[in-house]
């Protein structure tokens, strides 16, 4: 048996695989991902947007469904300038 048969779901498991030889992910890095839940977090991660919204508003529509782009205008607003 190998760590991947722990993941149940098919998809799941590809995309834990696929990430680890694109990156070259250790094995720690791997369980970190895995337990920071990165393939659901992917997922939630897509929109349609692109398709479905008017060029003049997108950017707020993934701004509004991204808690990552959310963190970083809140830092930039309070520290002033860009978190680099």
């Amino acid at each position: 048996m190998t760590f991947y048969e722990g993941i149940k779901d098919d998809l799941e498991r590809e995309f834990y695989i696929r990430m680890t030889k694109r990156f070259g992910w250790s094995k720690s890095v791997l369980i970190h991902h895995i337990e920071n839940q990165s393939y659901e977090k992917t997922l939630l991660g897509q929109t349609n947007f692109d398709k479905t919204l008017p060029e003049n508003i997108r950017a707020q529509a993934k701004l509004a469904v991204n808690p990552t782009s959310w963190f970083s205008l809140r830092f930039r607003m309070f520290f002033g300038g860009s978190r680099n």
